[in-house]
């Protein structure tokens, strides 16, 4: 762990690190990378846990069943949505949930069958904005369409308050343990498949500045093969993965032309300081001469 640590710290910037390191094999930066990856994913991990878990110990049922007007029945027939209050129809967001956007959402859902409002579920400050036959959802990027028609169109379903109830009444012994348990099995196994598809992704990803920096390479003396060019690489990517990280908890992100200009640099930086001089087990003269 210690040398894990004074590798991670020696990255940032130590030329004689670099140079000594670019003459090794690709095991040591690339089990480096795993293991900081695993690191990072179950920090990550934690945080959703962490705000996951409080979630079993307050009644989110009786949240659910209390944000479900008395007064409000949906019917789903062949494929058509149809509610019994006037429209549109809003059920505002009591829960204070956000969306992610600039603005606060005003409500969860707004049902709009006679398509008299316009634009979709953002332009209407809803999560949700319910037509006729498809529904809006809002998206990070743009909004989701989803089709009511996709259900059963030969019978007719119809939702009240009472039915929302006797749903909630069944589900109710099993929240507490299913948010518990399921979302720690959920949170392990996700963070397994993540840190596996990142470490792929990332040294995948790579090959673009390391053959960046074997064109650098080509202009200096010694000349860098491939090689170390890309162990180079992985090494100067981690202090550009640690600041990533952190950004992951900020709106802002590093741009994906930022990150390999950011790794460009820290290899450059590295290398340009190291005098230009072959390293001893590169030559055939004897140590000391």
């Amino acid at each position: 762990m210690k040398n894990f640590f004074s590798t991670i710290a020696a990255t940032f910037y130590n030329p004689a690190f670099y140079a000594d390191a670019r003459t090794k094999g690709f095991g040591k930066p690339v089990w480096t990378t795993v293991f900081l990856g695993a690191i990072g994913v179950f920090l990550w991990a934690l945080f959703i846990y962490a705000n996951i878990l409080p979630f079993a110990f307050s009644d989110i049922v009786s949240k659910v069943e209390a944000l479900y007007p008395d007064e409000l029945v949906i019917q789903l027939a062949r494929g058509e949505l149809s509610i019994n209050q006037p429209e549109p129809y809003y059920i505002k967001n009591t829960l204070g949930l956000d969306s992610g956007g600039t603005k606060k959402t005003e409500n969860l859902v707004v049902f709009d069958t006679g398509e008299s409002l316009k634009g979709g579920a953002e332009e209407n400050s809803t999560f949700i904005l319910v037509r006729k036959t498809y529904a809006l959802a809002v998206e990070n990027n743009g909004e989701r369409i989803t089709q009511f028609a996709s259900f059963a169109t030969t019978s007719t379903t119809t939702i009240a308050k009472t039915d929302v109830l006797k749903v909630g009444e069944i589900i109710r012994p099993y929240v507490k343990p299913a948010i518990i348990i399921g979302g720690l099995l959920l949170t392990i196994l996700g963070s397994v498949f993540i840190a596996a598809f990142w470490v792929g992704f990332h040294l995948l990803y790579l090959l673009l500045p390391g053959v960046l920096i074997y064109l650098f390479g080509r202009f200096r003396e010694p000349q860098l093969m491939w090689k170390e060019s890309y162990i180079v690489a992985v090494y100067a990517s981690i202090p550009v993965a640690i600041l990533s990280f952190a950004l992951s908890f900020a709106p802002w992100h590093l741009p994906i032309f930022m990150y390999t200009l950011l790794v460009m640099l820290v290899a450059l930086v590295n290398l340009t300081q190291v005098p230009a001089q072959m390293p001893a087990e590169h030559t055939n003269a004897p140590e000391g001469n």
